[in-house]
């Protein structure tokens, strides 16, 4: 190790190489391919980064393991590659695979033990980039181990329980201890990640705003604590409309828990009033059940009952095919089971939509479902920035969350009878 730089990077790629032998070790036997074929991936970018464009080499996969990749075929190296299509095909001797793997190692630890004390930005760039994509493809093979069974939500009679809170057992490893020079190399490449990602998602929050929208024709109605409102009253005289659909069956005696979370990240609404735009949460069950439980959570956020409009069936937060064909965050029926989701086919979901308002005339703009309501959720955006994350390495989710006031959710969020 000749420098602080080269000892950290050393130290992450091994433990980065040491996670995703361990994941694709532990894929179960129906998604062993999927997940041998991003572990091959994560391996073959590494070998073409390191090998073939920082060391200004052939690629150990064309040359001293040139057939013994245990790849058949090898992906074409001499243009972009479409992993995917590639995964689909490519015939796997996942013990083959290991051995170029170790080789890989091997090679890419010998690069790093000959880096100088300060590497050029582009190397550091290169390196930083490879041991994310490395890193990622560790997540994305425990995916896929945890794609069977599902990690399972509350919802309608015959479901699963709610998960129980997370434990206060942390099983993670703490950061490696270093000195404040080497803490600044790594903080300082990290960085450089992080402004990238916040240039691009102001870019995609530009294309966001630059989608096209959908008039509003149908007449829906709402109950909320004044009364019977349409969807206009809903914007309060505000041009811009957020609404959150929170996941309350009518036959539900309590409101989701994990909805719950992203209610109690909802900050105070003067901000967004002064932006022109109103919040809403928008639920089926009827105001007689909403009521009682705002109350006991304390909340003050507008909430309105969508009970007996098509609302929630036309914006994708209720499935039930005898009222509307089955689609969650843009997926049919059919995606939704081959993608081992089978529990968002029925019963109460989650999202946000946004709407805009024009005079009398009401659009459209967005919607998002799934992990795209991270947006709002603050707890995560928190717990993202320390090193214990949000805890849930274990395969537990939002779901495993309790009410803020310390009571766990009814099974199937019902009392018993």
């Amino acid at each position: 190790m000749n420098g602080p730089a080269a000892a950290l990077l050393r130290w992450q790629f091994f433990q980065a190489h040491q996670l995703l032998d361990e994941a694709v070790g532990q894929c179960p036997p129906d998604a062993a391919a999927s997940g041998a074929a991003c572990y091959a991936r994560a391996i073959l970018c590494e070998d073409i980064g390191v090998n073939g464009v920082l060391a200004a080499r052939s690629p150990l996969a064309l040359s001293t393991w040139a057939g013994r990749t245990g790849l058949d075929p090898l992906p074409w190296l001499g243009a972009p590659i479409d992993w995917p299509a590639w995964g689909g095909t490519v015939r796997l001797n996942l013990a083959g695979v290991r051995a170029y793997a170790s080789a890989v190692y091997d090679a890419t630890d010998a690069f790093l033990t000959g880096l100088p004390d300060a590497p050029d930005a582009t190397t550091v760039r290169v390196l930083t980039g490879l041991l994310l994509m490395v890193s990622m493809g560790h997540g994305e093979i425990l995916g896929l181990s945890r794609r069977v069974p599902p990690p399972p939500p509350v919802y309608m009679s015959g479901a699963p329980r709610a998960h129980s809170p997370i434990s206060e057992e942390q099983t993670m490893e703490n950061p490696m201890v270093v000195t404040r020079e080497v803490w600044l190399v790594a903080r300082r490449a990290l960085l450089a990640r992080e402004k990238a990602a916040t240039r691009a998602k102001d870019e995609l929050s530009a294309e966001r705003r630059r989608l096209p929208m959908v008039e509003i024709g149908k007449e829906y109605v709402f109950e909320g604590p004044r009364g019977r409102v349409g969807l206009r009253e809903l914007f309060e005289g505000r041009r811009q409309l957020i609404v959150y659909h929170f996941m309350f069956d009518p036959e539900w005696d309590e409101g989701c828990n994990s909805c719950s979370v992203v209610a109690d990240s909802v900050g105070h609404l003067a901000h967004l009033h002064a932006r022109d735009t109103s919040f809403a949460l928008v639920s089926r069950a009827p105001l007689s059940r909403i009521e009682p439980f705002k109350a006991r959570m304390g909340w003050t956020l507008p909430w309105y009952s969508s009970f007996g409009s098509d609302f929630n069936y036309d914006f994708q937060a209720t499935q039930d095919e005898a009222m509307a064909p089955v689609e969650y965050n843009y997926r049919s029926k059919a995606e939704l089971i081959e993608a081992a989701l089978p529990y968002l086919t029925s019963g109460e979901t989650w999202g946000l939509s946004v709407f805009l308002r024009d005079g009398d005339r009401i659009f459209h703009t967005y919607s998002t479902y799934g992990r795209g309501a991270e947006a709002v959720l603050s707890v995560y955006n928190y717990l993202d920035l320390t090193p214990l994350g949000r805890g849930e390495e274990d395969g537990s989710s939002i779901a495993s969350f309790i009410y803020h006031d310390g009571h766990a959710p009814l099974p199937d969020h019902r009392r018993p009878a």
